[in-house]
């Protein structure tokens, strides 16, 4: 969220927010822990149904596509000028696919 913010009220100056997390399937694997990522959509039925019924500690690795999160209030406005869903994208850029980005 803070990535969205900067880009959209900051001028695009991005402070802090290039993120990168461990790779949190092998980390739970070193520690014996069963462990999987999931990646795209078509696997995401299994995915669940191999998360909710693992026998013992279990790390599921969700990707998910970075996106605007919205109803937003922009700094210094009021909540009778919150941006709704459908009133604000990237128009100069697409929205990457799972980048596995952190969250920001």
């Amino acid at each position: 969220m803070v990535k969205v913010w900067q880009k959209l009220f900051f001028d695009g100056r991005l402070v802090a927010t290039d993120n990168v997390n461990p790779d949190f399937v092998m980390l739970a694997q070193a520690y014996g822990f069963e462990a999987f990522s999931c990646d795209n959509i078509r696997d995401l039925p299994a995915a669940v149904e191999r998360f909710v019924n693992a026998k013992g500690p279990i790390l599921a690795d969700f990707r998910t596509v970075p996106d605007i999160c919205l109803p937003m209030v922009a700094p210094g406005k009021g909540l009778q000028e919150m941006f709704l869903p459908g009133s604000i994208t990237f128009d100069d850029e697409v929205m990457p696919e799972m980048t596995g980005d952190a969250p920001s």
